[in-house]
């Protein structure tokens, strides 16, 4: 694809490093969002049972979608105080189509992969953001990087959009 947003796979604080991540979006409500983008993930990335793929604020860590060791599609909230793997398994060096829609109104939250769903959660109706219950408006972008674990992305990125 042109254009593409690449990625190594490096954590920020090492010796080539990056964090690319968005603005902050002052508008985002936190409980209720979509996040779209494609993405393919390098052949080399390094095998952990938390690999990021797109990551919610960078000192709240409150919501991402990453790979598991096994590269199972899996989202969390709250720093991975709540984790919900996918029965969807990623191929490395494929292009996918990826869409998290979080409503805690509803008490949902979804992972669309090509257009197809294939997770369907729903969130306890005690669950709390901790970025919602501090009342932080500093966290309301995301990243390629999770930051309590030092791990960062290592592929390609494009098309990213956040709405409600």
């Amino acid at each position: 694809m042109n254009n593409t947003l690449w990625l190594n796979g490096i954590y920020t604080y090492d010796f080539g490093g990056y964090n690319a991540r968005t603005p902050n979006m002052s508008g985002l409500d936190y409980s209720r969002f979509s996040i779209e983008l494609k993405f393919a993930v390098h052949p080399s990335r390094t095998v952990s049972s938390y690999f990021p793929i797109i990551v919610g604020g960078m000192s709240y860590r409150w919501f991402s979608v990453y790979l598991t060791s096994d590269n199972e599609l899996a989202f969390s909230l709250n720093n991975q105080s709540l984790t919900v793997v996918s029965d969807s398994v990623i191929t490395l060096n494929q292009w996918y189509s990826l869409i998290a829609r979080l409503d805690l109104n509803a008490r949902t939250m979804k992972l669309y992969l090509d257009g197809s769903l294939v997770q369907n959660y729903a969130v306890a109706p005690d669950f709390e953001l901790q970025v919602i219950a501090n009342n932080v408006q500093s966290e309301k972008h995301f990243t390629f990087t999770n930051f309590s674990n030092a791990t960062a992305f290592h592929g390609w990125v494009d098309e990213l959009r956040v709405y409600d």
